[in-house]
């Protein structure tokens, strides 16, 4: 994995990686419902939730690098989030895909979000 190898050779700091993990993960996501929807949609008891890079960016940041920022220490909680994000993604000889884990965390991610919706916790923005 040629991403991996720059990831590993790089002088980052753990913000730039968690930064571009995040991105990576998900322009991976959205390749994966094109995949398998035919279109950039997330579908969980027939509601389908359009995805986006950035709300796809900003919920990981939100809801995963948050939970972890709340438990831990700053230097912790970014060792915690590469590993887990590390964690989401597997290479093939395709390319980049998400693990077993990478589509769970993502699915109970947005399953939960469009209950919420479908539930009147949050209210659908019209897009005009």
């Amino acid at each position: 994995m040629l991403i991996n190898e720059y990831w590993k050779k790089g002088n980052f700091n753990n913000a730039d990686l968690i930064l571009s993990y995040r991105c990576v993960i998900a322009v991976v996501f959205l390749l994966h419902c094109v995949m398998t929807n035919g279109q950039a949609y997330y579908t969980h008891r027939n509601y389908h939730l359009p995805v986006y890079l950035m709300t796809e960016r900003m919920g990981m940041q939100n809801n995963i690098e948050g939970a972890f920022y709340e438990r831990e220490s700053k230097s912790v909680a970014e060792k915690h989030i590469l590993t887990f994000y590390q964690n989401m993604l597997e290479g093939s000889d395709k390319g980049l895909k998400l693990s077993s884990m990478g589509q769970k965390t993502l699915s109970e991610l947005h399953d939960l979000f469009i209950d919420d919706v479908l539930n009147e916790y949050v209210k659908p923005v019209t897009v005009h």
